[in-house]
């Protein structure tokens, strides 16, 4: 029996310290211990680049445990993109970049060029062997679903297949999901019969964390002795284990094979619209029910991992403002600066952020400052003390977007959604005050049942992998929004107050435009209401923005502004309400009338003054999202909605928003 084994270890840009240190007692460190204390067994190695550098500064006895199995050639190192981004999302220029800038530092740490790459999510697109290639790149891990999809028979992925791309050729290994699914969950006797029954080579290339920091697994694989039984059965020749170049020079491939786009196959579920993955998911348990989804899978395909742009627009914009700040780093001159901006813009590259899947992902607002904060960062280098607008299609939806941009503040406006603000970056805090994620019904919330079971029947003789446990949800937390989360969108009502229409969702006009002011004009017209017309001009300023409001004709109605700011600080009451000479928490509801109140979050360093030429009554209210992740489901602070409604009637309007340092 013969078995190529590989480890990846990830942790996001961003991840907090804590997070990071766990994964390394619990999972990490004991496992690289463990197999320390058998010589015979051989392992691949891919680990992040920002778990690395986060290693190199404060686990360097990790490096030095991993740079001595190298030498040794026990273990070999992959590379990959250095932030690990999905690399057929992002430029061409950037993704063989990342991959050659990851080698150099890989061939610095320890002494060796990888040959082989991890492919992100094993996201596969045609384009890929070509910008593997021209970075140097020889081979690469996909899953076995990937060749199945293109037809071939699982008894004959037992060895590794030619590809290419416009005559770049590229080594691939499909990793089996059967060992994926057996090892470490089930017992030892039956991952040694599953290897038994391959004809060839048994290939598994999987996630470093289910060794230890999963749930239930650091007690299963190191407490009950999982790993060493394993690792004993290398030991003793009874199993012999090959690093993948190695592999490859005493074996010949298998022959060619062309995949279609395709990821592991629960991505393809997670990527489709909810309605639709959940028809996905009970078409899977029928052919379940009738003992025919193995013989069918091959066939059975959902989304690709590009759906993620569609399904959630808070992430096309993050992913279309990337490539914006991609276009700024490449046009600076060569030289240092560029450098450092081209490593904030790798950062913000950073896959996690931007889909959801059995992990929090986009769902997790602390990943997402992490990938604004970094391409801001960029985007700053990149201008200088220049300004920049821009008005174009910035996130390719078909309209067109209005991007300002100076030394202190970064403002989106999308006249398509109501006029409202996607983006105000300040700069000096590093923070999106709009990266905020509306409620939305994933599939999950709407599945027929659900068991708070963990672990049913299986304690003597595996564990549940994080696919197979099922959490339950309350109804009652379930609460979903009608339209996006944004700020700075009204609600109109022309009736005195008894029914509102939400305008977030019409297209207002651009009437007034100067290319030199840092200021835009927009108008709603509303026909069949007579001629009344609803003008709004939003002004960039130096620490914050105004907003203007103007009705045109009679009878004027009744507004009312909704603005929707993400704090850092509301789950440890750092983030206060300052009003009339007092203060209050903002993790719950409030109700204050005025013509000004402050904001200030401690965490981030940021005071937000708003104050207004009228008085008005404002609502404030925390909106959480409740989403699953490998521990359950997450109930998450993603925003704080305030409403602001005017207790006078005036045809003119005037909000003006103050953003200070603390």
């Amino acid at each position: 029996m013969r078995i190529i084994l590989g480890v990846h270890a990830h942790q996001p840009v961003g991840n907090p310290d804590e997070i990071i240190e766990k994964a390394f007692n619990t999972c990490y460190i004991p496992f690289l211990e463990t197999l320390l204390e058998y010589p015979n067994v051989k392992m691949a190695f891919h680990i992040g680049g920002y778990l690395l550098e986060w290693a190199v500064e404060k686990k360097n006895f990790f490096i030095e445990l991993l740079r001595d199995l190298i030498k040794s050639g026990r273990a070999e190192i992959l590379g990959g993109g250095f932030y690990e981004p999905i690399l057929s999302s992002i430029p061409k220029r950037d993704a063989i970049g990342q991959v050659r800038a990851f080698s150099s530092f890989l061939r610095e740490l320890f002494g060796e060029e990888p040959k082989g790459a991890w492919v992100t999510e094993r996201v596969w697109e045609s384009c890929l062997p070509e910008i593997l290639s021209e970075a140097g790149i020889k081979y690469a891990f996909l899953d076995d679903y990937h060749f199945l999809c293109a037809g071939f028979d699982e008894d004959g992925l037992n060895g590794y297949f030619c590809t290419e791309h416009n005559g770049y050729k590229l080594f691939l290994f499909p990793t089996s999901q059967k060992l994926r699914y057996y090892i470490p969950f089930k017992k030892v006797e039956m991952v040694l019969e599953l290897l038994s029954s391959i004809k060839g080579v048994g290939i598994i290339f999987d996630d470093y964390e289910k060794f230890g920091l999963w749930p239930e697994t650091y007690e299963w694989v190191y407490d009950r002795g999982w790993l060493r039984s394993f690792f004993k059965l290398i030991q003793e020749g009874v199993i012999q284990s090959f690093l993948p170049s190695e592999y490859i020079e005493k074996n010949n491939p298998l022959g060619l094979a062309y995949l279609p786009t395709a990821s592991y196959f629960e991505m393809g579920e997670w990527s489709l619209p909810s309605s639709k993955a959940l028809q996905f998911r009970e078409l899977v348990s029928f052919l379940e029910e009738k003992e025919s989804f193995q013989k069918y899978k091959n066939f059975i395909r959902g989304g690709i991992w590009k759906g993620f742009l569609t399904k959630y627009p808070e992430s096309n914009y993050m992913h279309k403002k990337m490539y914006l700040i991609s276009k700024l780093v490449e046009d600076m001159p060569e030289g240092e600066l560029k450098e450092r901006a081209r490593k904030h813009l790798y950062k913000g590259q950073c896959n996690d952020a931007y889909w959801h899947g059995i992990f929090g992902g986009i769902y997790f607002p602390h990943l997402r400052r992490s990938i604004f904060k970094e391409l801001s960062k960029a985007e700053r280098l990149a201008l200088g003390e220049r300004k920049l607008k821009i008005i174009e299609d910035i996130d390719m939806d078909g309209s067109k977007e209005v991007y300002l941009s100076t030394q202190n503040i970064t403002c989106t406006i999308k006249p398509s959604l109501g006029g409202s603000i996607r983006e105000i970056s300040f700069h000096p805090c590093e923070h999106n005050l709009v990266d905020t994620l509306s409620r939305r019904r994933e599939h999950y919330h709407m599945l027929k049942e659900i068991e708070s079971e963990k672990g049913k029947d299986i304690a003597q003789d595996s564990i549940a992998t994080i696919h197979e446990r099922i959490y339950k949800i309350e109804a009652e937390e379930l609460v979903f929004d009608e339209h996006e989360r944004s700020f700075g969108y009204e609600e109109i009502s022309f009736d005195n107050g008894k029914s509102w229409i939400n305008l977030i969702n019409e297209r207002f006009e651009i009437v007034e435009d100067n290319e030199t002011a840092f200021e835009v004009e927009f108008k709603k017209t509303f026909p069949n209401l007579g001629k009344i017309d609803l003008k709004k001009r939003i002004v960039l300023l130096d620490n914050g923005l105004k907003i203007i409001y103007l009705f045109d004709g009679d009878p004027s109605p009744r507004l009312k502004m909704l603005f929707n700011i993400k704090l850092t600080s509301i789950e440890s009451n750092y983030a206060l309400l300052k009003f009339s000479e007092r203060s209050f928490h903002l993790g719950e509801n409030l109700a204050i009338q005025g013509e000004s109140f402050e904001i200030e979050d401690k965490i981030s360093s940021l005071k937000i003054l708003v104050s207004a030429d009228f008085p008005f009554q404002a609502k404030l209210s925390p909106i959480y999202t409740l989403s699953q992740s490998e521990n359950g489901f997450d109930r998450i602070y993603q925003a704080t909605e305030i409403a602001i409604s005017p207790l006078e009637d005036k045809n003119d309007l005037t909000i003006h928003v103050k953003l200070t340092k603390a």
